[in-house]
């Protein structure tokens, strides 16, 4: 029996969860109208962050140096041709409109991530510094980096603008999503090449699943007013995110870190062939994120499915769109690079696959 790699399972795991709970919130209005289930997903981006600077460990761990000319490039590239598509939503190609959308990074909503990822690729190699140590002294120099981290997101949340982009992608350093990401540092170092067995797995899984529940019942789930972050300095905002939200995401992460550890360990076939699946899909979550939006905008302008209320039907025919139609737009990608490395270079395009997450694609964790 074929097995899984026993580093990815998981972090692809929550880059999975994390993909399913960005298109869950921007499915409100389409699928459901209770706003809060849209706070079930206020973890997705910060989770994000969390991966990505787990996976950045991980790579800067192992050597071979910090390749940031192709980690830019990697994200670059489909984030170029996504505004391209977007674009053509309002009925013509406007070149300047084109251009007005790449350098803004608002041709669609969620595109403030891409300018977040591409600050993050500069800086955590600098944060990795602080959880090079080990021993005693290794303790100071992470809470070091710490407090210098959550100094940075106090002055970029409230005395910061970058184009005025949407949430984070208007802070510089991403505001307070910083914090995630040295967070994602810090777990890296102390989950690469460990694995739990199978009773501390279930352990932690379970406690974490139900500490993130109890934490989104009784705190993420409130209004914002009500919440213990109006105490701290970094604002009571949603996105860049508040100190509530981070703490929840920490604990998604933790349950996702568990069950990829039982995932890991999975005896039989079905489990085995569930945990390749996981594995796949979590490494595709670059052209979900990208594309996603692109075909909500195109289910909802069909009257027939319009039409179908919130029914498990219509769940269905969303997400299936949603997921198949961006792996299809990784493949025309794909496809595409082929076929210009054969015009222009006389041979077949050996580029890496341009479907890897925000993660493997800032952590080059190949």
């Amino acid at each position: 029996m074929k097995q899984v790699p026993k580093r990815s399972v998981w972090l692809d795991l929550a880059k999975m969860v994390a993909i399913f709970a960005v298109m869950l919130d921007h499915v409100r209005g389409a699928l459901y109208s209770n706003p809060r289930i849209s706070t079930i997903s206020f973890f997705c981006v910060s989770l994000f962050m969390i991966t990505m600077g787990c996976a950045s460990s991980w790579s800067l761990r192992k050597g071979g140096g910090w390749n940031l000319r192709d980690k830019c490039l990697r994200m670059v590239g489909p984030y170029l041709m996504a505004t391209f598509v977007y674009c053509l939503l309002q009925g013509c190609f406007d070149l300047e409109l084109y251009l007005t959308h790449v350098v803004r990074f608002n041709a669609d909503g969620t595109f403030y991530y891409v300018l977040i990822y591409l600050q993050f690729l500069f800086i955590v190699p600098i944060l990795a510094l602080f959880t090079r140590c080990s021993g005693w002294r290794a303790v100071g120099l992470e809470i070091t980096g710490l407090l210098t981290v959550l100094g940075i997101a106090w002055f970029t949340t409230n005395h910061s603008n970058v184009l005025r982009i949407f949430g984070g992608g208007g802070k510089l350093l991403g505001g307070t999503f910083i914090i995630p990401l040295y967070l994602g540092v810090l777990l890296g170092k102390y989950t690469m090449n460990r694995r739990l067995r199978l009773l501390p797995a279930c352990v932690v899984s379970l406690v974490f699943c139900v500490l993130a529940v109890v934490w989104w019942r009784f705190v993420v789930s409130q209004p914002v007013r009500l919440r213990f972050d109006t105490h701290f300095p970094f604002a009571s905002l949603l996105n860049p995110p508040n100190v509530s939200l981070i703490i929840y995401a920490c604990l998604v992460a933790g349950a996702t870190f568990g069950l990829g550890n039982l995932l890991d360990q999975a005896s039989c076939e079905r489990s085995s062939r569930f945990a390749r699946g996981v594995t796949w899909l979590g490494k595709h979550t670059l052209y979900l994120f990208l594309y996603h939006r692109f075909y909500l905008y195109m289910l909802r302008k069909v009257p027939c499915i319009h039409a179908m209320g919130h029914t498990l039907t219509k769940w269905v025919i969303y997400f299936s769109v949603m997921i198949l139609g961006a792996l299809l737009f990784e493949l025309i990608m794909k496809l595409l690079k082929r076929a210009v490395a054969a015009a222009y270079c006389g041979k077949s395009s050996g580029e890496e696959e341009s479907g890897q997450t925000f993660t493997e694609n800032g952590a080059a964790a190949k």
